[in-house]
């Protein structure tokens, strides 16, 4: 394959990420890894990104689901096992 031969690898295809997509990875992958960095969402996408989110993350934190320490919003071992509602939920746009 030329692209081989030119010491570059083949790309079957791209995809553009805007920037509500990009939020949405960060949240539905930080919930599944280490957890979300809050500091950088914040950074990212302004101080009240999660504003309209507070008493549902509350909610989740009562419920044992979700824990925040040091900056990191993360999923409980309790949350990890609803952690696709969890992601729908955070994600879902605010009425």
């Amino acid at each position: 394959c030329e692209t081989l031969e030119r010491g570059q690898f083949p790309v079957a295809g791209d995809e553009r990420i805007d920037e509500q997509k990009f939020y949405n990875e960060e949240i539905f992958l930080g919930l599944r890894s280490s957890g979300i960095n809050l500091k950088t969402l914040r950074q990212l996408y302004g101080e009240e990104v999660l504003a309209p989110k507070k008493k549902l993350l509350r909610e989740l934190e009562r419920a044992g689901l979700l824990r925040s320490q040091q900056d990191i919003l993360s999923l409980t071992s309790k949350g990890y096992a609803v952690c696709d509602e969890i992601s729908r939920t955070l994600l879902q746009e605010t009425a």
